[in-house]
């Protein structure tokens, strides 16, 4: 396991189904030569009701943490910020997780070494390729990863001249490849579903096919308050409803690749998480929350996000199949990226020091979801490019129940008047 430089206890809470380790960040301390490994303790943790059914934890053994402490959560030895909260009364409960459970979480924190890397990707010559969230981290080495298949690749991002400025370092690097991609930049803000459709509108215009689309971008660990232009709650409109109809509107693309490309071969990819097994709702998605204009709750809001991407893929996998389109959903592993923008500068140096990757290998993930011939259609990819299934029955059983379907319909009605 990763060491880290703060005094840790590894707790088991039964309102989450997770391991939490609470960390006093006063003695954070990234650059102190004693880096101490993280040892493991069950121990029963007291929890406090934070907001609607959300229970932030108290730690026994480490009654330093107050409320201008930040308190992180470890899931098998992940972190995520949460604020602690003394507005209700606590309840003490403990429990021990499926051994299943905690395998699937240990192996998506810590996966083995990638098969499918550069030397995979061979010549794509004709194809077009549309990455979103790919001006830096893993959407632009997934790009860079590309540039020598000979595709045209759209780099697809919210600022035109950060998103210029990384077409130019992949375009200048060296050695050059022999068989260059075409790069070209799309501006499109997915927190504004009019940016939205204005891209897609700019891509039609240029291109008459798309042969893998890499729905990339996203939010996590929003700001409580923080919502979308059209007042949707800020994980579930950036990462769920914006894509649904950045899809949408490009299925015709999608549809005329399928004419000459290998069955397969075209394909939409969604963005996962392995929170989707640690923080997400019994059944997946809290419906209550989502019904939210605004950020009520990083984590829950960001879970539910990521198992909303999970149904959409497979929504889009029924949707989709009688014209050949493979959907998939990955989870690209925990990675240093923008998307831990909005938590404190300590947690992030701890979760860096702990469990966070270099983006190379979340674009691992995504080039063997989108590219590798191994991958079937409705297929959930774990890091570095592995074939799996999520433990949590629960929400196996929530999707033959239609959970899916009604999560799908309920992004359509919110992007209805922008398709």
């Amino acid at each position: 396991m990763r060491d880290v430089a703060c005094r840790a206890v590894l707790i088991s809470a039964m309102s989450t189904r997770e391991y939490v380790a609470c960390c006093d960040l006063s003695s954070l301390d990234s650059t102190s030569a004693q880096r101490q490994p993280v040892r493991p303790y069950v121990v029963s943790i007291e929890t406090t009701p934070h907001g609607a059914g959300i229970n932030t934890p108290v730690c026994p053994l480490a009654p330093t943490i107050t409320s201008s402490t930040t308190c992180l959560l470890f899931i098998a030895s992940t972190t995520l910020a949460a604020t602690p909260d003394d507005r209700c009364a606590r309840t003490r409960t403990s429990y021990m997780m499926p051994l299943a459970f905690l395998k699937s979480v240990w192996t998506q924190y810590f996966p083995p070494a990638p098969t499918f890397t550069e030397k995979n990707v061979g010549d794509q010559t004709g194809k077009v390729f549309l990455i979103t969230g790919a001006n830096q981290g893993i959407g632009y080495e997934l790009a860079k990863m590309l540039y020598p298949s000979g595709a045209t690749i759209y780099l697809a991002g919210r600022s035109e001249e950060k998103t210029r400025e990384a077409i130019r370092k992949i375009e200048e690097a060296l050695p050059a490849p022999q068989t260059p991609a075409t790069l070209k930049a799309l501006v499109i803000d997915l927190a504004d579903l009019t940016s939205v459709k204005r891209a897609a509108q700019e891509f039609t215009s240029k291109e008459d096919r798309l042969d893998v689309l890499w729905n990339n971008a996203g939010i996590g660990g929003a700001p409580l308050g923080f919502t979308t232009a059209q007042n949707i709650e800020s994980h579930i409109g950036t990462n769920c409803v914006a894509p649904q109809l950045f899809t949408q509107l490009l299925l015709p693309q999608l549809r005329k690749a399928t004419v000459d490309a290998p069955k397969g071969s075209v394909r939409v990819v969604w963005t996962g998480s392995a929170m989707v097994e640690t923080h997400s709702v019994q059944g997946g998605i809290d419906w209550a929350a989502i019904e939210s204009t605004k950020t009520t709750n990083s984590m829950i809001d960001y879970a539910n996000s990521k198992v909303g991407n999970w149904f959409l893929s497979i929504e889009a996998e029924k949707a989709f199949e009688p014209y050949g389109i493979y959907s998939v959903v990955q989870n690209p592993g925990n990675l240093v990226t923008q998307a831990y923008r909005y938590i404190p500068k300590a947690a992030f140096q701890l979760l860096k020091a702990l469990i966070l990757y270099e983006p190379r290998y979340g674009a691992y993930t995504m080039a063997y979801s989108g590219l590798s011939g191994e991958v079937q259609n409705g297929e959930f990819i774990w890091p570095w490019g592995r074939k799996a299934r999520s433990t949590r029955q629960d929400i196996h059983e929530a999707i033959e129940k239609g959970a899916a379907e009604r999560f799908w319909k309920w992004c359509e009605e919110r992007n209805r008047a922008y398709v």
